[in-house]
């Protein structure tokens, strides 16, 4: 197993497993969670734990567009974050990867999408993945620890 990186699956959930507020795109985690009472005057917590997460963080490309990154959006700031972010629809925009190249230190799109809006951007920040049919996610997690990926946090249990 020395070969993969050491996972961190990061989420919320409560005592009977829910681990969303609904599963279509009407509902909205960050949105829903402070209208729940018990739940919102503790949320602060969650938000900071999720600060301190790994250097490279695994996300879905669904999730980066419902938070708003296919938007128009003005002084992006950058972190010191490594995203990886699994897409084949795409959910993500060529806009949204573009604003996510200002947002990230480096950017890795993985896809089974041959007409992957990222495959027309040319970035050094950028490395776009391609998988033919389906994702090989050990070998993908494999890859991301040769690429020096010793510490993946998963913010994203919906691929």
């Amino acid at each position: 197993m020395d070969d993969l990186p050491t996972t961190t699956l990061f989420m919320l959930a409560s005592v009977d497993g829910k681990i969303s507020t609904g599963s279509t795109d009407e509902r909205d985690f960050d949105k829903d969670l402070p209208n729940i009472k018990g739940l919102a005057e503790g949320l602060h917590q969650y938000y900071d734990l999720e600060k301190q997460t790994d250097y490279y963080s695994f996300n879905t490309g669904r999730v980066m567009a419902k938070v708003g990154w296919n938007d128009e959006k003005e002084n992006i700031e950058k972190v010191d974050v490594i995203f990886v972010i699994v897409d084949n629809k795409p959910h993500l925009t060529e806009l949204g990867v573009a604003n996510l190249l200002k947002f990230v230190s480096k950017l890795y799109i993985v896809t089974t999408n041959p007409r992957y809006p990222a495959n027309a951007v040319k970035d050094n920040n950028l490395t776009v993945i391609n998988y033919e049919d389906k994702i090989n996610f050990r070998g993908l997690f494999v890859k991301l620890k040769s690429l020096g990926a010793d510490k993946v946090t998963i913010q994203s249990a919906v691929i």
